[in-house]
């Protein structure tokens, strides 16, 4: 594709305007957009690396930062939408699994990831991608053409937040090659408050524990996916953020926003021998909340490398905070 094609083909998306989108889209739907925003986002930070692009957690959740940053939480929408009808761009090719036909409606993403494999880039726009000048061209194209100034603005700062926790949840992980440090200031000399917001900070923890843990709660093991395609597992520290605790995916638990609650008020706690315990409030008033009731002294889910399993110093001080409330 030459310089030309490639303006014209960004420029030209197909996209629905018979729907009154608003003046933050220029009244066209923003799902072609947004995705292509997110595309790039993978290419800068590495987990997208050549044509293929796939239909995982990466890309999905760096569509809905802008999604439900522009658009609004409870405009509910599907990755589905733009993943499949992008195929009827030129630069884009949905590549199905063998014995595998090609879709004749709008599937949902359950079916999509079904029956592709992942969706192919052309190698020239690629190209335009890996090029750091010319990534940020894409950009300013795509966002001078489809938002108008002010949402350009956000959605510029949003793709700035997006590379800091991203970078930042890589370095989290990478953390347990090192001896556990339950507290957070011999990291400071790294990265500053001011460079690692409070922002930052929380959305790269999550995506941290949420890679741990596979998007399950430890304690019902229930992996909770909401009408929008997003996630309600949340990350939550062992030694709270508040106390100075670190972002070590040691000191964290993955927890749907039911126990996160539970945890956070010390209805309930895990010992260092990672046992779910109650408390005796819960107990002698959780009518309600019976099968949680059974679950005291039963193990949590742990994580599949060992390397991630929650520290035990760090149980321990949240479980003698909980004996003491």
């Amino acid at each position: 594709m030459t310089e030309k094609q490639i303006i014209s083909a960004l420029t030209k998306l197909r996209s629905d305007t018979s729907y009154d989108w608003g003046p933050e889209t220029k009244g066209r739907a923003p799902h072609k957009p947004f995705l292509l925003l997110s595309v790039l986002d993978g290419v800068e930070s590495g987990w997208i690396a050549g044509p293929q692009i796939e239909l995982g957690p990466d890309l999905t959740d760096t569509f809905f930062t802008y999604w439900n940053a522009i658009m609004g939480s409870d405009n509910i929408t599907t990755i589905a939408l733009p993943f499949y009808h992008m195929n009827s761009e030129s630069y884009w090719e949905l590549k199905y699994k063998p014995g595998h036909k090609e879709f004749t409606y709008s599937p949902s993403k359950g079916a999509l990831k079904e029956r592709v494999e992942h969706a192919e880039l052309d190698p020239d726009l690629l190209g335009r991608f890996l090029n750091p000048g010319q990534r940020e061209w894409v950009r300013e194209l795509l966002l001078t053409t489809y938002f108008n100034d002010s949402t350009a603005n956000e959605l510029w700062e949003l793709m700035r937040l997006n590379r800091l926790s991203y970078d930042y949840s890589t370095d989290l992980l990478d953390m347990v090659a090192e001896p556990f440090e339950k507290y957070t200031a011999n990291r400071e000399e790294d990265r500053s408050r001011e460079v690692i917001s409070r922002t930052v900070r929380k959305k790269a923890f999550r995506r941290a524990i949420r890679r741990v843990y596979e998007d399950r709660c430890v304690l019902c093991r229930s992996r909770v996916i909401a009408k929008n395609e997003e996630s309600l597992v949340d990350a939550a520290h062992i030694i709270p953020i508040e106390e100075n605790g670190t972002d070590d995916p040691r000191n964290g638990l993955a927890l749907c926003k039911t126990h996160h609650w539970m945890y956070d008020a010390f209805l309930l706690s895990v010992d260092p021998d990672y046992r779910i315990r109650l408390s005796g409030k819960l107990k002698r008033e959780g009518k309600r909340v019976e099968d949680t009731l059974q679950w005291e002294y039963k193990e949590i889910l742990l994580p599949q490398d060992d390397r991630f399993v929650p520290s035990g110093e760090a149980l321990q001080e949240r479980y003698d905070r909980f004996l003491e409330v």
